[in-house]
């Protein structure tokens, strides 16, 4: 889909797929689309933020669970719906 459009943000709710779908995304699709997510579990959590891990540094991803601050651990990430969503940008802050 991405390669087919150019989109500006992407929300995505789609009930425990998060971790499948991020990590089906290359590094450039996160350069020039910025997304809003939930995480579903602990084991989404854990996937999503070792994938991050492996991009460029100026990829954040901002975390409600800590005020929309950028996650600096794994920690900083909700393990479920109630703690949040993260906004994943290269180009700006959720609030920008």
């Amino acid at each position: 889909i991405l390669n087919e459009k150019k989109y500006d943000v992407i929300k995505m709710d789609v009930e425990g797929y998060e971790m499948y779908l991020l990590n089906s995304l290359s590094e450039k699709d996160f350069l020039e689309t910025d997304f809003i997510v939930e995480i579903g579990s602990e084991e989404a959590r854990l996937r999503i933020f070792d994938q991050f891990k492996k991009f460029d540094s100026k990829i954040k991803i901002y975390s409600q669970k800590i005020d929309w601050n950028v996650s600096a651990t794994v920690d900083d990430l909700p393990s479920s719906h109630k703690e949040g969503s993260i906004y994943i940008s290269a180009r700006r802050s959720p609030f920008e």
